[in-house]
């Protein structure tokens, strides 16, 4: 009984267990169209979220509009909210929550809590950004 909704679509929504049944998907377009996944213990809800996420995606969380729609491998972000880390490429322990958080982060070991916080950062790692816009300005740093 663990692969009930191996694959299945309601009304156009993706509901499914991907590539094991620790991989959690719903959404229109959630996790792209790929049918073919080898993550683990992935939580993705919303329309196209994770939507370029690579095979080796594990340990993440992807809630919201295009949370996480960036390309790449992640393992073990957090993404919560619309748009939250959109652009982000192959992150490791990062969480964002908020709209359009961490838009472009490609590091590792980033917090930002708030509507565009740490949305300009791209490289840089163990930052921490609180509010709105927190960060936004800071395209390479660590430890801010």
């Amino acid at each position: 009984m663990a692969n009930l909704l191996t694959n299945s679509t309601f009304n156009g929504i993706r509901v499914a267990t991907l590539g094991s049944d620790t991989n959690i998907v719903a959404g229109r377009c959630a996790w792209g169209t790929t049918t073919s996944v080898t993550g683990l213990r992935n939580t993705i809800f919303g329309y196209k979220a994770l939507y370029g996420g690579g095979t080796g995606t594990t340990n993440t969380t992807a809630v919201g509009y295009r949370a996480l729609y960036g390309s790449g491998t992640h393992c073990s972000s957090t993404a919560i909210g619309a748009k939250s880390m959109y652009n982000a490429y192959a992150s490791t322990r990062n969480t964002a929550v908020g709209f359009g958080t961490l838009d472009a982060v490609s590091s590792c070991y980033n917090t930002a809590i708030g509507s565009c916080a740490g949305a300009g950062l791209t490289n840089g790692g163990s930052n921490t950004f609180v509010g709105f816009r927190a960060g936004s300005t800071i395209g390479d740093g660590n430890s801010n």
